[in-house]
Formats: structure tokens, C-alpha cells, sequence
């Protein structure tokens, strides 16, 4: 069976004119695509409906009319959308999913145009399945719920962003408490009869007396039945907060959760200094102990990465979805499969690296294939050219990935600037989020960062603001070697043996990468996405004291502390 994670979820948002889809018209369209639970792009504009827009309407979401009129026409703007919705394994999602499909579906029709048959997901109808009645499932009740941020409330792109995120904890949510793991479970429990499974007052008694006695700090926490056999493992930003939120004041609980409160005997936890650090751990705790409750999370996530197999006389560059070559060099992870393979390609158009699979020996008889004839590979099979011309190119394309000069994000930005001066807002937008992206991958400092086996860098976050304290994740080779939680007033110093050893002392990291080494890297590139503001330090280019300077001036100016 399919898990619905494997499928690309289109999250959309439309902004009208008023409430009739057949008279009124979309004023603003957002979405975002998902795959795997990740952002993989996005896409918004603005539409001139030529119709009057009501000025409550103008109030609600700063789109004037004149804002309007000067908007793209509804048949450009649909025509990226289209390329969207069209693609493989989409489903459509929204909040209040009926009337942003119907505005589409209606504009379609006008244009003339056949709109894909595809699932369709409710966000507004999942969250009336899986909380209890007393509870507003607005997008702004349900965002305060999870602690989203909602940024442009009101404006398709930005709602369509809290959509996508609510989406995710709705999901993760169907699946721990009603065991929901396909697309076709999905759909039906939207659409299912809302069943209330009420807990016995006993019962109620001894999870409230548990949940009193829980931290409000971050950590990873344990249920546990009579027996001391591990049922189910969690994370959390504070444990008390999480762990309430399972068990609903009302007494109202899915099938699922009532089973396994039932068998809750005992809730242990271990706190954490910081949300990464529990992140690390509870992928770490379930993939030893496999609770039966956590069956999603037993599995690792596959994730694009592209290869330069350097072990070879003529490297090739290729896709792969595991780091097992210590010869090789790997950029990534991707967040899509779709983004990988379309810098694979542009690198493949830029560079004369070979394209054949399995080259010829060397041989000056031999015919020059195609691609030499058009100027796209240097023929080292019949050489032509010899090793160090070969190894210059590659040099061109180290430099290429990893940002420098005339690297994937000028490529990129360019091609956005041109779709721009042509006034092809739509896919502007679409290059952008591919830069956005492409940046995720390889962090801010694109000058420095290269490859994941050349990834060396320390992360700084604020721990605990009672007692002054930071923790590290010393990160050298793309993985992460220690984690060190250190205080605001001790000397910094005391760091400076662990710096020397892990960056300056000859130590190198084994270069075969385990899938709990690519784990680590998912979940810390993940969760680094999310933040608006990472404490980093760039190790190559740096002496040892000019770290340790860095590392001091940051850990004093920390807001959080």
C-alpha cells in the first residue's frame, strides 16, 4: 500500500471578489507543493478579475482596484497554475477545500479549458475529524493550535503557507491516532461520520496526574505500558503542552489513542536543550526501540542527492538517494527528486563532462560521439582532450554547485531576471523558489559551502534562557560528530581543544555515510529551514582563533539570552 507522504500535495489559497463562484472571479491565487512532507515550490500572483472588488474586501486584503487592474490577466496566471495541478501524483488541497475548487473549476470552464481529475483534500474537514467539537478549526485557531505563523493573513500565498503546515500536523496527526497511512484511508476518513471515543473517569484521572508532573521544556517523551514496553515516542517544543494536547479535556479521543491510553501505565521523557537536539534523539530512540505506535517514523526517508563520481579516471555527474562511495563527492539533499534532476540537466547542457554510461578505453581510433559534435562533451574516450582539461572542467562544476561566480544560483537568478524584464511574473516566482530552495541546500554562505563530504560548520542555539547556556552541533564532513551545551559566562576557551580536534587536528570522519548519518543531516537541513535566525560558523577559510573570535562575539550577542 502507498503511503499518501509519497504523493505531491498542491496546497491552495484564492482570494475573490465575493462568494459566487459563477458571477464573482479570483483576485489572488497562492500555492505550495509538497512532497515527503517537504516544501518543494511555490507559486502566487495577483489577478485582474475586471470586475469591482467590494472595499470590505479591499480592507480584508489590501488588493485595491487599481492594485487589480494592473495585475497579470486571469489566462497567464492559469496557464503556470496549470502546469502545476497537471503534474504527477497531485492532490489538491485547501482549507474549505469545496469553495477554492469550485472559483477553479468555474475559471476553467470560462477559459475553456479542461481542469485534471484529482483527489481532493479538506484541511477545514481533517481537523473536524481529529478534534473535539469545542474546538474552532479556523485557519487561525488551528495555527495558534500548532504555533504557525501566519505571515500576509489574507493574501492567497500566505495562507496557503499556514495551509501547507497545518496540512503536515494533520496528516502526522490522522496517522498516529486513526492508523491512516494511504490516500484512499485519507480521503475516506474526510468524509467519514465524526466518532467520539470518550475515556473512563478512572482513566482520565491517572493521564491528568501524569501530564501535572511534566516540564515545560523540550525533549522526547515515552508511553509506556505495565510491563515497561515502550508503546509509543513523541517529541516536543515543551512536553507538558504536547502530551496534553493527546488527551483532550472533554474526554473525546480517536479509536486509536483510546487504545493506547488504555495501555499507558507510565510516561517518561528526557529533556532536551533545545528542539533539535529532541528532533535528533526521538528519530534516533524509534529507530532502535520501534515502538508500535510510531510505525510511519520505523522507515528512513529516501532523498535525492547528485553524485560526482570522482573514483573514476573521467567523472560523471548522476542522481542517487544514498551516500556510499567514499571515492565520490555529493551535493544535497535535495528536497525534491524534481529539483535534482533539473540542475542535473543544466549542468549536463553547461559542461563537457562525458555522458555515456560506461566509456570505451582511451583510444585516438575511436569515433567521436554526438555530443562532441555539438560542443557538449570533450570525447576523452577518443583523447581528444587529455586529463587535465578534463579535470579543469570538473573543477567548473564544483565551483558551479557549489554556488561560486557563475554557479547554480547566478544561473538561476538570471533566468528569473529575464522571465522578469519579459514580464512573466508567474515564472519569476517559479525561479525563485527554486533559488530559495537551492539555498536550503546549501546554506547561506554560498561562497564557502561545497559539497556535503567538504560541509564543516558549527551551529549555535539558544538553550535555556534561565541559566545563560547554548548548545553546539559541531558538524565537520556533512556529519554531526558532538553535541556540547555550553554557558553564556564560562570562558570560551574550554572549547578551544574540541575545535582544534574535530576541525584542525588531521581528524577525519569515516567517509561512509549510514542512513543515521543521512537522517541527522535531513533532520538538522530540515529544521534549519524553518528558522528565521541560525547562529552559524563557517569553518573553511578560518584559523582557529578566528573562530574562537566568532564563536564569542556570537554567543554574547544572542538575543534569546
Amino acid at each position: 500500500m502507498e503511503s499518501f507522504w509519497d504523493f505531491n500535495f498542491l496546497v491552495v489559497d484564492v482570494e475573490t471578489n465575493g462568494s459566487n463562484p459563477q458571477k464573482d472571479r479570483i483576485i489572488d491565487i497562492g500555492c505550495v507543493l509538497l512532497n515527503n512532507g517537504q516544501f518543494v515550490t511555490e507559486f502566487s500572483s495577483l489577478i485582474n478579475p475586471h470586475q469591482h472588488i467590494p472595499l470590505y474586501i479591499q480592507k480584508m486584503t489590501g488588493i485595491t482596484n487599481e492594485l487589480a487592474f494592473n495585475s497579470p490577466e486571469c489566462e497567464s496566471v492559469f496557464y503556470e497554475f496549470n502546469k502545476m495541478i497537471s503534474g504527477e501524483n497531485i492532490i489538491f488541497v485547501a482549507h474549505n477545500a469545496a469553495f477554492d475548487w469550485s472559483f477553479i473549476s468555474h475559471t476553467y470552464q470560462r477559459l475553456g479549458w479542461q481542469l485534471p481529475k484529482i483527489p481532493r483534500l479538506c484541511t477545514l474537514k481533517l481537523a473536524r475529524r481529529l478534534f473535539p467539537g469545542n474546538i474552532r478549526k479556523g485557519l487561525d485557531s488551528l495555527s495558534s493550535i500548532f504555533k504557525i505563523s501566519i505571515h500576509n493573513r489574507h493574501r492567497a500565498l500566505g495562507d496557503a503557507k499556514a495551509t501547507a503546515l497545518i496540512l503536515i500536523e494533520l496528516l502526522e496527526k490522522s496517522h498516529f491516532e486513526h492508523d491512516i497511512n494511504s490516500l484512499e484511508q485519507l480521503i475516506q476518513f474526510q468524509n467519514s461520520r465524526i466518532k467520539n471515543y470518550l475515556l473512563n473517569k478512572t482513566t482520565q484521572k491517572k493521564i491528568d496526574k501524569m501530564i501535572k508532573s511534566l516540564p515545560d521544556e523540550p525533549g522526547i517523551y515515552y508511553f509506556k505500558d505495565k510491563s515497561d514496553k515502550i508503546l509509543y515516542i513523541g517529541k516536543a517544543k515543551s512536553l507538558k503542552d504536547r502530551i496534553k494536547s493527546y488527551f483532550s479535556s472533554t474526554g473525546q479521543t480517536s479509536k486509536k489513542i483510546n487504545k493506547l491510553i488504555k495501555r499507558i501505565d507510565k510516561i517518561d521523557y528526557i529533556c532536551t536543550d533545545t528542539e533539535l537536539s529532541a528532533l535528533l534523539l526521538e528519530s534516533k530512540e524509534i529507530k532502535k526501540h520501534k515502538p508500535e505506535f510510531n510505525s510511519f517514523e520505523l522507515r528512513y526517508r529516501r532523498l535525492p542527492f547528485i553524485k560526482l563520481t570522482s573514483d573514476e579516471e573521467f567523472p560523471v555527474l548522476e542522481l542517487c538517494f544514498n551516500i556510499d562511495n567514499p571515492n565520490a563527492e555529493y551535493y544535497g539533499p535535495f528536497r525534491s527528486k524534481f529539483l535534482a534532476e533539473e540542475i542535473l540537466e543544466i549542468c549536463r547542457k553547461k559542461f563537457k563532462l562525458r555522458k555515456c554510461e560506461k566509456m570505451p578505453k582511451p583510444n585516438i581510433n575511436n569515433t567521436p560521439c554526438l555530443y562532441y559534435q555539438i560542443d557538449k562533451c570533450l570525447a576523452p574516450c577518443t583523447m581528444i582532450s587529455d586529463n587535465k582539461q578534463y579535470n579543469d572542467e570538473i573543477k567548473k562544476v564544483r565551483e558551479f554547485l557549489s554556488g561560486n561566480n557563475d554557479g547554480i544560483i547566478t544561473i538561476f537568478r538570471n533566468i528569473m531576471h529575464n522571465y522578469s524584464k519579459k514580464l512573466e511574473f508567474e515564472s519569476a516566482l517559479i525561479m525563485k523558489s527554486k533559488i530559495n530552495d537551492i539555498e536550503k541546500v546549501f546554506g547561506k554562505a554560498m561562497h564557502t559551502n561545497s559539497s556535503i563530504n567538504d560541509y564543516n560548520q558549527i551551529l549555535i542555539l539558544p538553550a535555556s534562557n534561565k541559566y545563560k547556556t547554548v548548545e553546539l552541533f559541531f558538524i565537520r564532513n556533512g556529519k554531526l560528530i558532538s553535541q556540547v551545551v555550553f554557558g553564556r559566562k564560562a570562558p570560551i576557551q574550554k572549547l578551544r581543544n574540541q575545535i582544534y580536534e574535530i576541525y584542525f587536528n588531521g581528524f577525519t570522519p569515516s567517509l561512509f555515510y549510514t542512513n543515521e548519518d543521512i537522517d541527522d543531516l535531513r533532520i538538522i537541513s530540515s529544521w534549519l529551514n524553518r528558522q528565521s535566525d541560525i547562529y552559524q560558523i563557517e569553518i573553511k577559510g578560518y584559523t582557529l582563533e578566528e573562530i574562537i573570535s566568532k564563536m564569542e562575539m556570537t554567543i554574547k550577542n544572542i538575543p534569546f539570552l
